[in-house]
């Protein structure tokens, strides 16, 4: 009988971090880095970069071998799927006439930024191009385009008092709107001034769910940051795709309810595309942070990337025989994380380097990603390291086996 890795994955974060660890004793074979040491390079910026000495070309040459018609189908699939999303989304995002997304935006911008001193900035996947029909709708409302303006809301945020009263604010003046009334099931609507991130969390009859954060300088740098790496290669586009739905299959994407976010597994494959010592295949992306930085560095105001993301983002066109195409990547990028040990190492999205982690600097739970503007791992999930673990581990051995290579990817029959 074969396990479902979904069910055992959610089974692992019901029972707990000990109930992990005995797991991987016995039934999954993991590369314990500490023990049998690894290969380290110094990267550009002149730190330690580590590479899995358990990385090796026997997946990928099985899988090519034995299975080369199914990933061909699997990569004309995930295409056709991309194509057609990008179609349709550029209806709703592409500032087109018909009701839409792009009226919602529309609407909470004349309510929220009336103001020349105000912009409702789209971040997330409504400003990187990375948007589907499914997609929920994130903004940051950037309160002033004076930055000692904004700083000075930004200190009185943390007076609770002053934060719920200024979130109210907004968030009546969307309910006392005509957009308001009329569209916004305010049943499922709320204001989390108590969040670790506070925004306004608003859900339409539609079932479009949008959150709008206030004043979120990174939110707007990380999302222009990806903005770069997806206007690059149309195949970002076409890995993250298959990548989320993987994870969804998992039953692992679920932000809200203390799982990864699209932003943490997006992160993982911008991480891959850029990487420089993987050994068996070349990057797909040059290190996009520093041969961007004239574009990208956080000297640049933050008003000014904020103005370029109001711009629609114009996608490269998905090319059909390309290589490597998409199946080849989904290979590598399951090689490549299955081999490492995610307890052991931090990821930079800056340089693109994996490091080893020194005993002081973070906890073996947490999955450690770097992105450019963050200060620490933008990755909170309890047992996130060991979770993603097992989620890369059970998928290599599964598509072994002949499972997992259809799409949509489909985990429940394993």
């Amino acid at each position: 009988m074969i396990v479902d890795p979904a069910e055992s994955i959610q089974f692992f974060i019901k029972c707990g971090k000990k109930c992990i660890f005995r797991y991987y004793s016995k039934s999954v074979s993991s590369v314990d880095l500490r023990k049998k040491g690894s290969r380290e390079t110094v990267s550009s910026n002149g730190s330690t970069d580590l590479s899995s000495p358990a990385a090796s070309n026997h997946f990928p040459t099985v899988m090519f071998t034995k299975y080369s018609g199914k990933l061909r189908v699997l990569s004309q699939h995930v295409l056709q799927q991309c194509v057609a999303d990008a179609e349709e989304t550029v209806k709703v995002y592409g500032y087109v006439s018909s009701f839409g997304k792009n009226q919602v935006r529309a609407q909470l911008t004349k309510i929220l930024a009336d103001s020349r001193d105000r912009l409702l900035v789209p971040v997330g996947s409504s400003g990187t191009g990375l948007a589907t029909l499914k997609s929920d709708m994130d903004f940051t409302l950037l309160t002033s385009l004076d930055k000692k303006r904004r700083d000075l809301i930004s200190h009185r945020f943390h007076d609770q008092i002053f934060r719920k009263d200024f979130m109210s604010r907004y968030m009546r003046a969307i309910a006392s709107s005509h957009f308001g009334k009329n569209n916004i099931d305010w049943k499922m609507s709320q204001s989390l001034w108590n969040a670790h991130v506070p925004l306004l969390s608003i859900r339409t009859y539609s079932g479009l769910e949008i959150d709008i954060s206030f004043d979120s300088e990174e939110g707007i740098r990380n999302t222009y940051y990806v903005r770069h790496c997806v206007l690059q290669d149309s195949r970002v586009r076409l890995l993250n795709m298959w990548a989320q739905n993987w994870l969804s299959a998992l039953k692992l994407k679920d932000s809200r309810g203390g799982l990864f976010s699209s932003y943490h597994i997006l992160s993982l494959v911008l991480h891959f595309l850029q990487y420089r010592n993987y050994k068996f295949l070349d990057p797909l992306l040059p290190v996009v942070y520093e041969n961007s930085s004239d574009e990208l560095s956080k000297l640049i105001p933050v008003e000014r990337i904020a103005k370029d993301l109001m711009e629609p983002v114009k996608l490269p066109r998905v090319a059909a025989n390309t290589s490597p195409d998409v199946s080849e990547l989904v290979i590598h990028f399951i090689n490549h994380y299955s081999s490492l040990d995610f307890r052991e190492v931090i990821m930079n999205l800056a340089d693109a380097s994996i490091s080893r982690r020194n005993g002081s600097c973070c906890d073996d739970d947490s999955l450690q990603i770097i992105d450019p503007y963050s200060k620490g791992t933008v990755c909170h999930v309890r047992m996130g390291a060991e979770l993603m673990n097992r989620a890369f581990r059970s998928t290599r051995e599964m598509m072994l086996k002949d499972k997992g290579l259809k799409w949509p990817v489909d985990l429940n029959r394993l």
